[in-house]
């Protein structure tokens, strides 16, 4: 994949990211002001059955993100694998944090620790597998993309055990 189409599944990914925490779109009259002191006190909040599926959300939209980041980073600069690993946990954390706060400024939108623990969790699962399987999985992506019937087939295999 060349480096402009993986940059731009990144960026497509991280709008999708950021447009996916603020819907609905339904921006509230707080000030700035008062948005900031807000998100200066974000509670913890006790999470009920229906918040897990959130916050397993959270995990799971952060994943791939890093993933993609950090695939991205180690094509261009291999040689500096720790440097790529802490790039991209400031970046997707920082999306992360910019994300809250912008949920803020969303009434409907839960604000909370909880959340930023979860991104926190998926930004690392991310980044942990694609040091465990990155070179494996760009692998079988090219594959796909050249029409090799038994990558596809490994890939639905991929799919049903993440899925179980």
């Amino acid at each position: 994949m060349s480096k402009t189409r993986h940059q731009l599944i990144f960026f497509i990914y991280l709008c999708f990211v950021v447009y996916g925490s603020l819907v609905p779109l339904n921006l509230g009259t707080i000030t700035f002001e008062a948005a900031w002191e807000r998100f200066l006190n974000i509670p913890w909040l006790r999470l009920g059955a229906t918040s897990r599926a959130d916050w397993v959300a959270n995990i799971l939209l952060y994943m791939p993100l890093s993933f993609l980041l950090v695939s991205r980073l180690s094509r261009s600069w291999a040689q500096f694998a720790p440097l790529n690993i802490a790039l991209t946990l400031i970046v997707c954390m920082s999306v992360a944090i910019g994300v809250e706060y912008l949920q803020v400024l969303f009434p409907p939108r839960t604000v909370s620790l909880n959340d930023l623990l979860a991104e926190f969790i998926g930004t690392t699962l991310g980044i942990a597998i694609w040091l465990l399987f990155g070179g494996r999985l760009t692998r079988l992506g090219k594959s796909i993309i050249r029409g090799d019937r038994s990558a596809f087939d490994s890939l639905l295999w991929v799919y049903l055990l993440i899925y179980l």
